[in-house]
């Protein structure tokens, strides 16, 4: 090759792949740790809407929804952040270890010179790039955009026949001489899916609140179903409810037990789905703390706190 075509030629393409090889040897292994941490954040942060998916009903029981957008964009501004880290990381390389910008060189404004320019050219041409990479990633946010607007659609529509009217409050109705918790007065509801599928029709009970009730049946009669009217979960298809306490008195657990993701730290775990906040006021925080450590301790799981480094040091696992 060197006899036909030349040897400084081949000698130019040699040259032009070594000092590519260098130069990508500079640039990469710094950045790789940094890209790896990117791609873990973006993982934690898509597992984390996963979670979120997957255990709908059960965070829906605990009325977690203000605890898992506070925990879903904890995640998301620990993944935008890391991006802004390799942005500003990748940007420093160029004039620092490529063009030399800061070095004292003797012939300081020749280099100076062709530093800029090439600086400028690749800054032209990577902006060129990115509104070609925009063009892309609009027409892909387009079709966000139509489905994020089909479920706001749908979710409109399935508010309109879910207010279930056939909530009485405490107060708005007969007096509780019975200590009553619930009333239930010829109640039928259905799967929302499919209306026609009446799961319980003209159904009558009270349910007091110094007494237990078990509810026994086969698979598929509506006992859970029940819960999730009760929880105002499902809509009533007809009938009312009678509630004698306020809706802050209730507590629901799902059939399926339900510990948010997001290495959480095991105060967060326990308080779900109340979201502690950082407070000021010491006196607030060491009652609660007493009170957590009180309770681990009755259920002999005091060394969870050695375990997790505290009661708010966030872990590095997924409970």
């Amino acid at each position: 090759m060197t006899h036909r075509a030349g040897g400084f030629g081949v000698s130019i393409i040699y040259g032009f792949f070594l000092v590519g090889a260098v130069l990508n040897r500079i640039l990469i292994s710094p950045v790789t740790k940094w890209a790896a941490r990117v791609e873990k954040a973006e993982g934690d942060f898509r597992f984390k809407h996963v979670s979120v998916r997957s255990h709908a009903e059960e965070s829906a029981f605990y009325s977690a929804a203000n605890f898992e957008k506070a925990a879903c964009d904890e995640a998301f501004a620990y993944f935008f952040d890391y991006y802004g880290g390799v942005l500003s990381y990748a940007i420093q390389v160029f004039p620092i270890f490529i063009f030399k910008s800061y070095a004292d060189l003797d012939d300081a404004s020749l280099g100076e010179k062709i530093s800029n320019n090439a600086f400028f050219y690749i800054y032209l041409i990577n902006s060129f790039t990115r509104l070609t990479d925009l063009a892309l990633s609009i027409g892909e946010l387009g079709g966000y955009v139509l489905r994020v607007s089909e479920i706001v659609q749908c979710a409109q529509q399935k508010k309109e026949g879910f207010d279930n009217e056939g909530f009485v409050g405490a107060g708005d109705s007969q007096s509780n001489e019975d200590n009553l918790s619930y009333s239930i007065i010829d109640l039928t509801f259905a799967k929302p899916s499919d209306e026609e599928d009446v799961l319980i029709s003209d159904l009558n009970a009270d349910i007091p609140v110094d007494k237990s009730l078990v509810i026994t049946g086969p698979s598929g009669t509506g006992k859970s179903s029940l819960l999730r009217v009760l929880a105002d979960l499902w809509p009533i298809k007809s009938g009312t409810i009678y509630r004698y306490l306020p809706k802050s008195a209730y507590f629901y657990l799902p059939q399926r037990p339900y510990l948010p993701v997001g290495r959480l730290s095991l105060r967060k775990q326990i308080c779900f789905p109340y979201n502690p906040k950082n407070t000021e006021d010491y006196s607030e925080k060491d009652d609660e703390s007493r009170r957590i450590i009180r309770i681990l301790s009755e259920l002999r799981l005091t060394p969870l706190i050695e375990t997790c480094g505290g009661l708010d040091t966030d872990v590095d696992f997924e409970w």
